[in-house]
C-alpha cells in the first residue's frame, strides 16, 4: 500500500496572498495549522479543493480522535543552499480506535479564503486501528524506531517553485511534485 503526500494546487497561491482582492497571505509559523483525518469517502481533488469545507467526511469526535484534529506544533523553517524546508512536530493520536484514509493539513487562521488547504496524505487505503497510537509524520525526519509505510514529508521552496516530497526509508524521495509560481 503506497502512501503519498500531495500539495493542493491552490496552496502556493493562497500562501502568497490569494487570487482575489482581499485575500490574505498565510503565515505557516504563526497561524494555527491543523491536521485532520478523513474517511475514504472523501475524494480529494488536488486541482480544485481550496478550503477546509471541501475536505468532507472528517472523522467525528470518538475513538481517540477529536473533531478538527491536531494543531501542529514546533513549526520551523530551515534554509540551506537556497532550499527552504517547513517542519513541524509529528501529529499523534493516542488510544486511536477508528478508520481513516486521508490526513488533511490546513490553515485555521485566514478568513479569505477561509481555512485554506495545504496538503493531504493518502495512506493508500483504509487504516483501521484498535486502541493503538497513530502518528503521521509531517517533519523531514522521523525517529529511528519508526517503521512501516508512513514516511516523513518535506516541502521545499526553491526560487519560485515549491517541491513536495515523500521520503522513503533511505531518506531519498519516493514521490516528488513541483509547483512553479
Amino acid at each position: 500500500m503506497a502512501v503519498s503526500h500531495k500539495l493542493y494546487a491552490k496552496f502556493p497561491l493562497n500562501a502568497a496572498g490569494g487570487d482575489v482582492a482581499g485575500d490574505g497571505p498565510m503565515d505557516l509559523l504563526s497561524d494555527v495549522i491543523r491536521h485532520t483525518l478523513h474517511t475514504s469517502t472523501y475524494a480529494p481533488n488536488q486541482s480544485t479543493d481550496e478550503t477546509k469545507s471541501n475536505a468532507t467526511n472528517e472523522l467525528a469526535t470518538a475513538g481517540g480522535y477529536t473533531a478538527l484534529g491536531n494543531t501542529l506544533g514546533t513549526k520551523v523553517y530551515s534554509t540551506s543552499s537556497l532550499v527552504t524546508t517547513f517542519d513541524a512536530a509529528d501529529s499523534t493520536w493516542t488510544g486511536f480506535t477508528n478508520t481513516f484514509r486521508y490526513g488533511v493539513i490546513w490553515d485555521d487562521n485566514p478568513t479569505a479564503p477561509a481555512e485554506p488547504l495545504i496538503s493531504y496524505i493518502d495512506t493508500g487505503g483504509d487504516q483501521t486501528l484498535n486502541g493503538t497510537e497513530r502518528s503521521l509524520y509531517v517533519a523531514p525526519t522521523r525517529p529511528a524506531s519508526q517503521t512501516g509505510s508512513h514516511r516523513p514529508l518535506v516541502t521545499r521552496v526553491e526560487g519560485r517553485a515549491f517541491t513536495h516530497a515523500a521520503l522513503g526509508g533511505s531518506g531519498s524521495p519516493t514521490a516528488t511534485e513541483t509547483y512553479n509560481f
